[in-house]
């Protein structure tokens, strides 16, 4: 039910009740209010008041978990791109402020549409859907991951650089393989961020590397540098 509805319906209540009790309280043959019956009446108003309270409260309460659904993805269980900036450039003031690390991870998962033509949308969705539980096994509490949209992903590490980054995407993308090597793979970009970088910059570093692992064939983890070099010791499997 709607809040505007369910709001209506309680202040309904709570006037009708009202209305009830002081007609109950007075006495219209002789247009008489006796004194013992003001308590009465007090808590008749205030329990009116709660009603209108609750309403509003309510009227919130509904607000906040609806504004909190849109930003989350119900395919992975991640948090959608509309909260990822917010969080990631929250995360680079306060890794400009306290001089700390923070390392971006975009990554994409290949040939994710010949998978949904082949088995079907159902079948893409649990692919999405292990993705986010892979992610969300390899984050820490002060991690954060998203879904950024189809089968694209960003994961922000706080604290952590650009080799420590890849180590946990290393785990990322072994875990994922046993279950999908020779149907799927993961590219993945990494990039660390650099005084002078904001959220577009720093997307931008991780969105070049990832898309420069998908040319060299994907299924691989490749880090931003300026010459675009694959991080050493990155893996490569083909599908």
């Amino acid at each position: 039910m709607k809040p505007d509805r369910i709001q209506c319906i309680y202040l309904v209540a709570g006037f009708v009740f009202l209305l009830l009790l002081a007609a109950t309280l007075f006495d219209f043959t002789y247009w008489t209010f006796y004194e013992e019956n003001w308590s009465v009446l007090g808590l008749g108003v205030l329990f009116v008041a709660a009603m209108v309270l609750l309403s509003y409260y309510g009227r919130e309460h509904y607000s906040r978990d609806v504004q909190s659904a849109s930003m989350m993805d119900p395919i992975s269980g991640l948090p959608n791109s509309v909260l990822y900036e917010r969080i990631l450039s929250a995360e680079i003031e306060r890794a400009r402020r306290m001089a700390r690390n923070l390392t971006l991870v975009y990554l994409d998962v290949d040939y994710f549409y010949r998978y949904n033509q082949q088995y079907g949308r159902r079948a893409g969705d649990g692919v999405l859907d292990a993705v986010g539980e892979l992610i969300r096994k390899n984050t820490r509490s002060y991690d954060h991951g998203f879904r950024m949209g189809s089968d694209e992903f960003a994961v922000v590490y706080p604290e952590t650089t650009k080799d420590q980054a890849k180590s946990i995407s290393e785990r990322v993308l072994d875990s994922f393989l046993k279950d999908y090597k020779g149907t799927l793979g993961l590219s993945m970009g990494i990039a660390e961020w650099a005084e002078g970088d904001d959220a577009d910059i720093l997307l931008k570093k991780a969105t070049t590397a990832m898309n420069q692992a998908r040319r060299r064939g994907g299924n691989r983890i490749t880090g931003y540098v300026e010459r675009g070099e694959l991080i050493p010791g990155a893996k490569k499997t083909s599908v």
